[in-house]
């Protein structure tokens, strides 16, 4: 039972990762770009110049030279530094941007409003909204709670 946990876990958390990436990654080529970086970062909220590409391109260490492949995304996802998106004022300003009506939860259609003008729902089809949403959605109510949404940053 324990080992079943565990690849239940690890499974989800790629499946999570690869859900992120293909956010990131607009022309869909498996690789994830400077302006794609940029776009995404911008598009989230960040205040982020080509400057600061430049700066985080540099530091991340990939085998092709000016884009990220998804192995090398979910190496960047599992390390110590995205430990500042775990904490709360960061998870909170996500789920709000997510929460159109202001409810406390989030629903499919809003998932797909907020997705579809950050470009997700170019990438993201409706039956993998739903597969996204039943791995976080742990009371199958078909809404994810500020709990669950939280859980998604606890998966590592």
């Amino acid at each position: 039972m324990i080992i079943y946990k565990l690849l239940l876990l690890l499974n989800t958390e790629r499946i999570l990762f690869h859900q992120t990436f293909r956010l990131f990654d607009k022309d869909g080529d498996g690789y994830i770009g400077k302006d794609e970086l940029l776009n995404t970062l911008r598009a989230l909220g960040h205040e982020v110049t080509m400057n600061d590409m430049d700066d985080i391109m540099s530091e991340i260490q990939t085998h092709k030279k000016g884009v990220i492949s998804f192995d090398e995304f979910c190496t960047i996802m599992k390390a110590p530094t995205m430990d500042t998106m775990k904490t709360l004022p960061t998870r909170r300003k996500m789920f709000d941007m997510f929460d159109l009506n202001k409810d406390g939860f989030l629903s499919v259609n809003e998932f797909k409003s907020v997705s579809s003008k950050l470009g997700i729902g170019i990438v993201m089809e409706d039956n993998e909204i739903r597969q996204l949403f039943n791995l976080v959605d742990t009371n199958k109510d078909g809404l994810i709670s500020y709990d669950e949404f939280v859980r998604l940053f606890n998966i590592s």
